[in-house]
């Protein structure tokens, strides 16, 4: 899922740099990763990352699961963890310095 936050503000008068939410992830790390923690699907699964773009700078953002599990649970699990490392590797290389 991809939705544009500067086109919608456009459309009721709003200005916003460039910012896209994206949305995704799959049902077998998200099953794991909730198996101990069902509710974590709430904030965790899909996956959001916001990526805004002003002045040539491009800023990547995404909630850290493990962090929303400690938060919510006090505890995580090794999925957590795993799930965790993988995003911030994939999106970690995802915008050019």
């Amino acid at each position: 899922m991809n939705w544009d936050f500067k086109a919608r503000a456009k459309a009721i008068g709003e200005s916003l740099p460039n910012t896209t939410l994206l949305v995704f992830g799959g049902p077998a790390p998200g099953a794991k990763a909730m198996t101990d923690f069902p509710s974590i699907g709430l904030d965790a699964f899909g996956q959001k990352v916001l990526v805004t773009e002003e002045n040539g700078q491009v800023t990547v953002a995404y909630n850290n699961i493990v962090d929303i599990s400690e938060l919510h649970y006090q505890d995580n699990a090794i999925s957590h963890k795993v799930i965790n490392f993988r995003l911030g590797k994939t999106l970690g290389g995802a915008v050019e310095k």
